[in-house]
Formats: C-alpha cells, sequence, structure tokens
C-alpha cells in the first residue's frame, strides 16, 4: 500500500501478487480514477468532520490512523461510485425518454405532413443520441463502475467502525450472492483486504472502557444508517407511486384518445382526427418510457429493501443498549458487518442485472 505527496493513494502491492487478470485490471481501473488533491483532500477533511469530534472520547491516535489508512480509499471509491452512478443514470434518462420523443416526432407528421422531412430527421438524431448515450456509457463501464465502487465503499464504511473500535472484520464468503462467473468483481474483495493488510494489530476496545465506543457506533453509524435507510426508501416510494400514476395517466389517455380517434375517422372530422392519430401514437410510446425509468431505476424494489434494513437496523441497534463489556461490543459489532454485507450482497445482485440498453 503505498501513496505519493501529489495524488491520493492507490492500492498497490509488493512483488507479483497472484491475482487473474480480471482481478488486476479491476485494481488499475480503481486507481486510475482520476481525482484531484485538492477534492480528494475536501471530501477526506469532510468525512473526518462528520464521523470524529472531540466528544466521541475516541483515542486520537486512532482517529488519525482511520484518516491516513481508510479515508483515502474510501473517499477515491465513493467518487468513483458517484461519477458513474451519475453517467448511468443520465444515459438511461436519455434512452427512455428520447425514445419516446422520436416516437412522437414520426408521429407529428400526422398534424402537419410538410415538416415529415424535418420530422424523420429529428428522429435520426434522437435515435443517434441514444445508441452515442449508450455505446459511451458503456464504454466507460458506468454500470459496473458503479456498483463495484459502491460495493468496495460500503465495505469500507464498515471497516471504519470496526477499525475505530478496535474489532478485527470479520472474513466474508466471496461472491456468495454474485456467483463465481464473473471474478472481475473478485478486486473489490482483494483491494479491501490490501487496506486491512497495512493497519495495525487491534485489541478490542483498544483496552478502554468500550461503553463510550457503543455510543460512538450508535449516533455516527447506526443512527446515521437508519435515518439513510428511512429517508431513501421514503424518496424511492414516492418517486415509485409518481411514475406509476404518470404512466396510468398517459395509457388512460391514449384509450381515451384511441377512442376518440375511432368515432372521429366515422364522421370524417380532419384535423380532430390528426391529433387523435398522433395521441395515439405518441401518448403508448410515452407511457413506455416512464415505466421505463421506473423499471430501470428499481424504485420498487429500492423503496421496500430501504425499509426493510431500516428495520433490521434498529433491532440491531437496541442490542448495543446491553453491551457492556469489549466481547459483547465485538459480537454485536460483528453481527451490524453481516447484516450491512447481506444488504450489500443483495443490492449488488439487484442492480447487476439493471443494465444499460436501448429502449425496444
Amino acid at each position: 500500500m503505498s501513496g505519493s505527496n501529489s495524488n491520493p493513494p492507490r492500492v498497490s502491492f509488493e512483488g507479483a501478487p497472484d491475482f487473474s487478470a480480471e482481478t488486476i485490471a479491476g485494481l488499475d481501473r480503481f486507481n486510475a480514477y482520476v481525482v484531484s488533491r485538492a477534492e480528494h483532500d475536501e471530501y477526506v477533511k469532510n468525512l473526518f468532520d462528520d464521523l470524529f469530534g472531540p466528544e466521541d472520547g475516541l483515542p486520537e491516535e486512532v482517529k488519525q490512523i482511520v484518516r491516513a489508512k481508510i479515508l483515502p480509499f474510501y473517499a477515491r471509491a465513493s467518487l468513483l461510485a458517484k461519477s458513474h452512478q451519475k453517467l448511468y443514470r443520465r444515459s438511461g434518462l436519455v434512452a427512455y425518454s428520447f425514445s419516446a420523443l422520436a416516437v412522437g416526432a414520426v408521429a407529428s407528421t400526422m398534424l402537419v405532413p410538410q415538416i415529415s422531412p424535418w420530422a424523420f430527421a429529428l428522429e435520426l438524431a434522437l435515435l443517434l443520441t441514444i445508441l452515442i448515450a449508450i455505446v459511451y456509457a458503456n464504454k466507460r463501464r458506468a454500470h459496473k463502475n458503479w456498483i463495484e465502487a459502491r460495493y468496495l465503499t460500503e465495505r469500507l464504511r464498515s471497516l471504519i467502525f470496526l477499525f475505530a473500535c478496535g474489532v478485527e472484520p470479520s472474513q466474508v464468503e466471496a461472491f456468495s450472492k454474485t456467483g463465481d462467473a464473473d471474478r472481475s468483481q473478485e478486486w473489490m474483495n482483494v483491494a479491501f483486504d490490501q487496506i486491512c493488510a497495512q493497519l495495525p494489530q487491534l485489541t478490542e476496545c483498544h483496552s478502554q472502557p468500550c461503553d463510550k465506543f457503543a455510543s460512538f457506533i450508535r449516533g455516527r453509524w447506526v443512527q446515521k444508517q437508519i435515518e439513510f435507510h428511512q429517508q431513501k426508501a421514503t424518496v424511492a416510494r414516492k418517486m415509485n407511486h409518481r411514475l406509476e400514476l404518470a404512466g396510468f395517466g398517459l395509457f388512460a389517455l391514449a384509450i381515451v384518445a384511441a377512442a376518440l380517434h375511432l368515432l372521429f375517422s366515422t364522421i370524417h372530422v380532419e384535423w380532430p382526427e390528426r391529433l387523435l392519430t398522433f395521441s395515439a401514437i405518441f401518448l403508448p410510446a410515452a407511457g413506455a418510457a416512464v415505466g421505463g425509468i421506473r423499471t430501470h431505476r428499481e424504485y420498487s424494489r429500492l423503496a421496500t429493501r430501504s425499509g426493510n434494513m431500516a428495520l433490521s437496523l434498529r433491532a440491531i441497534d437496541k442490542r448495543f443498549e446491553a453491551v457492556a463489556q469489549p466481547d459483547e461490543l465485538s459480537f454485536v459489532l460483528h453481527k451490524l458487518q453481516e447484516l450491512s454485507l447481506l444488504e450489500l450482497e443483495d443490492w449488488l445482485t439487484l442492480m447487476s442485472f439493471a443494465k444499460l440498453e436501448a429502449a425496444a
């Protein structure tokens, strides 16, 4: 593990480690992510200030080790995840919304036949934009980089709190959820192990009374995660409901337009018939785009998962109330780590199927 004075630290190894080509490629991508020293240092400072304070009573030496040996890698992984999540989501929004607009461009020729050349040119431009957006996002590995970096970020979050309390992280069975087929995901676990390897040996609660450590975990980890998952569940549930209503509304309007189109076609009223023809073509496409965005973002499943996670975290939080000895704190922390890892692997499995593709 090494770093430099000019660049944020990167994962590195001594000698020739026996890793697969996919693992080495994954580590290279992680190290190659460009982040300025100023942005990195500000991110680390904000993380440190959010995690620790004079009132927590934790040993200053321990907090400085976290700052120097864990937070820089957490910052790199988190920034990498956020960057590619933004690219992935924007590309998905372009793919679904522009597909509907392309249909609308063609359908507009029903209203004004004279604009046909311009409408078809617009359709072509929209379809090419979709293709470029998807090809670019896939070339940048937006989907994979996002979920892989987020996986590493969340594992490092657990490590921060475990180390701060003097508790060794549990050994976990890699790919218990994702299977052995995609070995490119192994790099996240290798990186995590290497980051752990450069940390000093630990003793539970650093040979100090464990009450302040239990209070620190509850206030800075458990309660914040409960708030995060509650907020995430609420936001996802609202977005899912709004998109459901929008999709249903567009579908209902399409039915009305089709019915009116049938009526006006029998009495041969030209302009209402053209408008209704446009609506009958465009509205179902718009409804499908809304449904595609809702499915692509997995709002419904994420709302359920975050709601369940908040309940599980509350149960864990109550267990900290009875902690009195270092071994008890270690036991509950390992249970919390196990819960976090299971939730993380479930999320990884769910999002691994939400790949970026052109809307049909």
